[in-house]
């Protein structure tokens, strides 16, 4: 993977590192990083790049957020003042052998997974209007991997090769109602963790069919699929909410003697497809974008669209989407507001299990991944995703 952008810090080495693959496939790069977390988290700890500052990039605050603009800030200060008191203090040999044990403990895992959520659509690339102060902070705290690309871009192909490290002309899963991964599971991710102590748990988006085996290897296992809203006892609650929900209940009754891996697998930015709407948000993330205009991409023409081969008929699906979403300016505005506010959204539930990690200690031995199974198209040559 290309790390474009990041260089080798010289000084200090933070307390903890985490990646950020944003907008990004992980293929077999994450069963890579898996194997060696399980053998005590070398190639992780060994990662001590850092992104230089990103000067100028604004973070803008949530509306409807609990968590403050102003804690999303001061989190980096936060850690920096901690770390100079911890050096400027000498610790007993006890204490010393103490952390010295705990960096050899596996580590922890947090995938945070986004669903048709472009590379682009997050405010650390510079290159949208979307706010998502969060994984802007945790951009700069990690590693931004900048160049890498999907295998190929639809949601159930992709996520096979997530779980698998293996492109579809070899995980030949090419419907979800026909996941021949699973022939192979025994060398999954989930599989191998499980075999060597991990405690998996397992919150949203399943693209696949629901198999027994499932059930022994996630120890908490909460899928769905295919909706914003859904109904529960009491009232509705969104996807986002949901995952959310499920992510702190399990982080909160986990085993404490044991490593965990927790995927969160968020059906959001994704749009349901067959209704006008496509996309449904919270009530609550309204407000936002509201006074703004989004910029509509310049081969969003008609001449962009007559240029391509000659097999993109009406019929395309990346046509009939278009039609769905973007046939008019006003749609278009409409539908671009609602899909930056589904990821507000994403932005701010990833920030509350950020702080249920850090209530209960875990930051320092926890990686977290943030990535998603592809992007798509905004109008682009009068097409969509």
């Amino acid at each position: 993977m290309d790390n474009h952008g990041v260089n080798a810090s010289g000084g200090r080495k933070r307390p903890f590192q985490f990646p950020l693959l944003a907008g990004v496939i992980v293929t077999a790069g994450l069963i890579a990083v898996v194997n060696e977390v399980m053998k005590g988290g070398q190639l992780a700890r060994s990662m001590t790049m850092s992104l230089p500052a990103m000067d100028g990039i604004p973070v803008t605050e949530h509306k409807r957020v609990p968590i403050s603009t102003e804690q999303h800030q001061t989190l980096p200060d936060d850690h920096q003042t901690a770390r100079q008191e911890t050096e400027t203090k000498e610790q007993p040999p006890d204490q010393e052998q103490q952390q010295e044990t705990k960096k050899d403990k596996p580590l922890n895992i947090v995938l945070l997974y986004g669903d048709d959520w472009r590379h682009d659509s997050i405010g650390a690339a510079k290159a949208s209007i979307v706010k998502t102060p969060f994984f802007d902070w945790l951009a700069d705290q990690g590693i931004r991997f900048a160049h890498n690309c999907v295998t190929t871009s639809v949601c159930w192909i992709s996520r096979a090769t997530l779980y698998t490290g293996l492109y579809i002309s070899r995980h030949k899963s090419d419907y979800p109602q026909n996941p021949q991964w699973y022939k192979g599971w025994n060398d999954t991710w989930p599989q191998l963790l499980k075999d060597n102590g991990y405690h998996l748990g397992h919150t949203g988006k399943w693209h696949f069919p629901q198999e027994p085996m499932l059930f022994k290897v996630f120890s908490y296992f909460n899928p769905y699929y295919g909706a914003h809203w859904y109904e529960e006892r009491g009232g509705k609650i969104h996807s986002t909410k949901k995952d959310e929900k499920g992510a702190l209940e399990f982080l909160k009754g986990r085993p404490r003697d044991k490593p965990f891996m927790l995927s969160v697998c968020f059906f959001a930015p994704h749009s349901v497809d067959g209704t006008d709407e496509q996309y449904f948000p919270q009530e609550e993330s309204m407000s936002l974008y509201e006074n703004e205009t989004i910029e509509v991409p310049v081969s969003a023409t008609v001449d962009a669209w007559k240029k391509m081969p000659h097999f993109f008929g009406r019929q395309n699906e990346a046509r009939r989407r278009w039609g769905h979403r973007f046939d008019t300016p006003e749609k278009h505005q409409l539908m671009m507001k609602n899909y930056f506010r589904l990821i507000s959204e994403i932005d701010e539930t990833s920030s509350i299990i950020y702080k249920e990690l850090e209530a209960q200690g875990l930051l320092e031995n926890t990686m977290i991944i943030m990535s998603t199974d592809n992007g798509l198209y905004h109008a682009e040559h009068q097409l969509a995703g």
